[in-house]
């Protein structure tokens, strides 16, 4: 099986990788800094691909998907994101803003769009995951400091339900991996990374496709929109 995962060079990113190789797999592993992502490279394998990919870039996902060994994808993770940092009115970053609009929701988009035909070629599993957030649901709207994180992850998640209508075929999902501690996650989260990732890697491995179309947990438990 072949899997891409975008935002592979640390966090959850790196933690799927790594779990997919050991299982035998073949990974395409997408960074926008391969020669800086050295804990990704110390896992070099001749069935781990690395490629440059800035997800907020057309022109680099296009060119990335140009860069990839040729042949189907089983499994398309967009883990790719940006977090942000608090903002308060008047006087609000909205450059920043953009920028984690445009990468969390228009990049899942644009790998989409560059990878989907792999994924259609596929024998089954033929998946489509979104990596979303809790923070996202507009119906039980969790508030926080950063607006354009859960503005980003609503509209991916508007993104999985059109994806869904658009692809019988494929298993198209958003998923909310939890709370990890990374980066992105902060020091207070529950859970480890890698064993967020051990539970997405299952989960996925799970899918069927009534699943096609929903909100989940990684214990394919439906999560309000």
């Amino acid at each position: 099986m072949r899997v891409l995962v975008t935002g592979a060079s640390r966090g959850i990113g790196l933690e799927l990788v790594t779990r997919y190789l050991a299982r035998g797999d073949e990974v395409v592993a997408a960074v926008r800094d391969p020669e800086g992502a050295e804990e990704l490279r110390a896992h070099a394998s001749s069935r781990l691909h690395v490629v440059a990919m800035d997800v907020g870039s057309t022109e680099s996902v296009r060119a990335a998907a140009a860069r990839c060994p040729p042949g189907p994808l089983h499994v398309l993770i967009n883990n790719a994101a940006l977090n942000g940092g608090p903002q308060r009115a008047p006087g609000m970053d909205l450059e920043r803003a953009a920028r984690i609009l445009d990468v969390n929701a228009a990049g899942p988009m644009r790998v989409y769009d560059a990878f989907i035909e792999r994924v259609r070629a596929a024998e089954e599993p033929r998946v489509v995951v979104n990596v979303s957030s809790d923070s996202g649901s507009l119906s039980v709207f969790r508030v926080s400091g950063k607006p354009e994180y859960a503005m980003s992850k609503a509209a991916l998640n508007a993104l999985t339900r059109w994806q869904a209508a658009q692809e019988p075929r494929v298993i198209c999902v958003s998923l909310h991996p939890g709370w990890a501690r990374t980066a992105m996650g902060g020091d207070k989260a529950p859970d480890t990374a890698d064993v967020v990732a051990e539970r997405m890697v299952a989960a996925i491995s799970r899918l069927r496709p009534e699943h096609s179309g929903l909100f989940l947990d990684t214990e394919l438990r439906p999560l309000p929109w």
